[in-house]
């Protein structure tokens, strides 16, 4: 008796499974439909050519080889608040030492590149955030590992010279590239 109720539970919950999501299937397919047809106003295009490309690189981490997509990411990233490396550099540009200590503070947290290339296999990845190449053995690793953390560990840069809306952008782009170089190290150690 119980072995038959066991299997109509487990019957009636894998039809119910299966409804729920045959339905948000239809459901999500529906909803684009009359987006689509049903609420598109008369100013909505179709992004051209040139627009899917540009979108397809930023995406990516790229940029649109056109001037006309770089001028519309750079406008986008000024829309959204993000830090650009080359915008930020461009409020440096007088010559004060203060300045100056500004911009070359700006360019090591903006010089280290954690996008991962979609050809790039996950150990060359890691071996080229630490500036190493194969073979690696295991005071390489710690030796390269070591001079990473040391570079950009969060202490060594001096943000004293920025506002304070600056600041939070900074610490969380050298955080980020901290944590980049941390995992670098855990992978590559654990697949010598």
């Amino acid at each position: 008796m119980m072995k038959l109720e066991i299997q109509q539970l487990l019957t009636y919950a894998g039809v119910a499974l299966s409804a729920v999501l045959t339905a948000r299937y239809f459901s999500g397919h529906l909803y684009n439909l009359l987006d689509h047809f049903l609420f598109r106003t008369k100013d909505k295009r179709d992004p051209s050519l040139d627009e899917m490309i540009d979108q397809k690189h930023r995406e990516f981490g790229g940029y649109g080889g056109r001037k006309a997509g770089t001028a519309a990411l750079a406008d986008e990233r000024r829309s959204k608040g993000a830090p650009n490396a080359e915008e930020l550099l461009r409020l440096t540009e007088d010559l004060s030492p203060e300045a100056q200590q500004r911009k070359v503070i700006l360019q090591k947290i903006y010089s280290f590149d954690s996008r991962r290339m979609p050809s790039e296999t996950e150990k060359n990845y890691y071996l080229r955030l630490l500036n190493e190449r194969e073979p690696l053995t295991l005071e390489i690793l710690k030796k390269a590992y070591k001079k990473k953390a040391r570079e950009f560990h969060p202490d060594t840069f001096d943000l004293a010279l920025f506002d304070e809306k600056m600041k939070k952008k900074l610490r969380t782009r050298i955080h980020e590239n901290y944590l980049h170089i941390q995992k670098a190290n855990e992978f590559l150690k654990k697949n010598l």
